[in-house]
């Protein structure tokens, strides 16, 4: 098994999350190799909402063979009192799917989901799906008036991991031996 790993490179379809840090863009507060949790982007809204960003990653290379899963990490937190989530998303074709979770770290921790299978399709993953693919950090706000106080939700990092089979190199004798039906 070999793995392809991506990280936002531009905007994506919506932005709808609040930033923080240097850069100018909301995808340059997410796109870092190593954690850098002074850059982060986060809902920031005082009510309880539902906020997403999703970002493009770079087509990839020259990598082929069979995808046999996909999986997005995030490095996210929540602070405040109240019950509040965060959720993965990531967008194929027209269609956004989120993954919503419990996660309540109040302290930064690295979270992920995998699909090993697209969920726009329901069949397995193609190199052109994921050239096509967008990621994102959904950040669901709580506030309870029985409890004062919000729940905020930030995102600090996110990246996708792409996991294949490698196809076989196939030496050009062979496959001209298998072209004249002889191999």
């Amino acid at each position: 098994m070999a793995t392809l790993v991506l990280r936002p490179n531009a905007a994506g379809s919506i932005t709808q999350l609040a930033k923080s840090g240097s850069g100018g863009n909301n995808y340059d507060r997410v796109d870092e190799e190593t954690a850098n949790d002074a850059d982060y982007v986060w809902n920031s809204d005082d009510i309880t909402s539902s906020k997403y960003d999703l970002y493009n990653i770079p087509n990839h290379g020259a990598e082929s063979g069979d995808i046999s899963k996909i999986a997005i990490y995030g490095r996210c937190k929540k602070t405040g009192m109240n019950a509040g989530s965060c959720a993965f998303c990531l967008r194929t074709g027209s269609t956004t799917t989120y993954y919503s979770t419990t996660w309540r770290p109040s302290s930064y921790a690295e979270y992920n989901k995998e699909w090993s299978t697209n969920p726009r399709t329901g069949v397995a993953w193609t190199w052109t799906d994921i050239d096509g693919l967008q990621i994102g950090f959904q950040g669901n706000n709580a506030y309870d008036s029985e409890m004062p106080g919000n729940a905020y939700l930030y995102c600090s990092q996110l990246w996708v991991v792409i996991t294949y089979t490698p196809a076989a190199n196939v030496p050009a004798s062979m496959y001209h031996r298998r072209q004249q039906g002889m191999g």
